[in-house]
């Protein structure tokens, strides 16, 4: 079942989508309309996202972003899908506590 982005979800997706690369148009355009569509079954922050002014893409996946805390406790990867919105995000730390304020992680583009 499609839900509405958590505002955690939304600032870390706007995070990790600013980086500039070859989609940063499209991924940005994107954010705004992005809902979640899933997440990891093993209990992680993961979650899979869809623009819902377009049809579900295939699980085909293009690395865009990383982002980590500066204690590097944990950090996430931003995936893309075919046509180059986001698709997915992965966490890839133990998931437990309270997540890391987004605005303070260190963000690379890949």
């Amino acid at each position: 079942m499609e839900r509405p982005l958590t505002q955690w979800e939304h600032d870390l997706l706007t995070v990790m989508g600013a980086v500039d690369g070859p989609r940063a148009e499209v991924v940005q355009e994107s954010l705004p309309h992005l809902v979640v569509t899933g997440g990891c079954e093993c209990g992680c922050r993961s979650f899979n996202v869809r623009d819902e002014r377009h049809p579900a893409q295939p699980h085909e996946l293009l690395h865009y972003s990383n982002a980590w805390s500066p204690d590097r406790t944990a950090s996430f990867a931003l995936w893309l899908g075919p046509d180059g919105r986001p698709i997915s995000v992965d966490d890839f730390s133990d998931g437990t506590g309270e997540p890391p304020d987004p605005l303070g992680l260190i963000i690379e583009a890949v």
